[in-house]
């Protein structure tokens, strides 16, 4: 039983070390056989892990329809492992969230990062990272939905929050700054001196996290 669950395990690092070097139909071979094994030895923690993997791998090729389920499962299996109110709960809440959301569904998209949201400031500390996750997502939304005051307040919130936790020269940052300066942008609040814009020019830029889908919506 040790060494099917070690087998398992080591199918699972391999999968994701494919993944990220978007070797996607082994990195799929490798991830099925992992969650297979992991299902017969009843291991619901590496079953969940296996799961999300394999959502973030259709994520990650556009398949979003086939993402779904595996997402969905994850959730049910972390809210049994964990209880519903438990910080993996929310990330799975949030990753839904932006499947949603690149899929077009604001509506479910909304309510999955309010989800998530909530759940991270009952249980997170007031400056942990993920809360900015959650408000620059939540403002995406209200960008979107043309309320510009909403999502305003809610990228400052992130904004104030990364500089708390992260510093001010963190490449997160950028991703802020950027939501700031084209909301700005769109409501003709925008000056080439904007202290957002010229902290955007100077800011480092995260390059593409490939752990997961989890960290929050940019405006273009």
């Amino acid at each position: 039983m040790i060494m099917a669950l070690e087998a398992g395990r080591l199918l699972h690092l391999l999968g994701m070390y494919l993944r990220v070097r978007a070797q996607f139909t082994e990195a799929e071979r490798y991830l099925l056989q992992a969650l297979s094994l992991c299902e017969q030895r009843e291991e619901p923690t590496d079953v969940a892990a296996n799961l999300h993997e394999l959502a973030f791998l259709y994520y990650d090729q556009g398949q979003y329809q086939q993402a779904q389920p595996y997402y969905q499962r994850a959730l049910t299996l972390c809210e049994q492992i964990y209880g519903p109110e438990h910080p993996r709960v929310a990330n799975t809440l949030n990753d839904i969230g932006v499947l949603y959301h690149t899929m077009g569904n604001v509506a479910e998209a909304a309510a999955y990062y309010q989800r998530a949201l909530n759940i991270r400031q009952r249980t997170l500390a007031a400056d942990h990272p993920d809360l900015a996750e959650s408000f620059n997502n939540l403002g995406y939304i209200y960008y979107i939905q043309n309320n510009m005051a909403e999502a305003e307040t809610l990228f400052l919130q992130a904004l104030s929050l990364q500089e708390q936790s992260l510093g001010s020269q963190h490449p997160y940052l950028a991703m802020t700054l950027t939501n700031l300066a084209v909301l700005y942008l769109k409501q003709q609040r925008y000056r080439p001196e904007t202290t957002e814009i010229q902290r955007v020019r100077t800011t480092p830029v995260a390059s593409k996290d490939y752990s997961g889908t989890r960290f929050g919506a940019r405006l273009s």
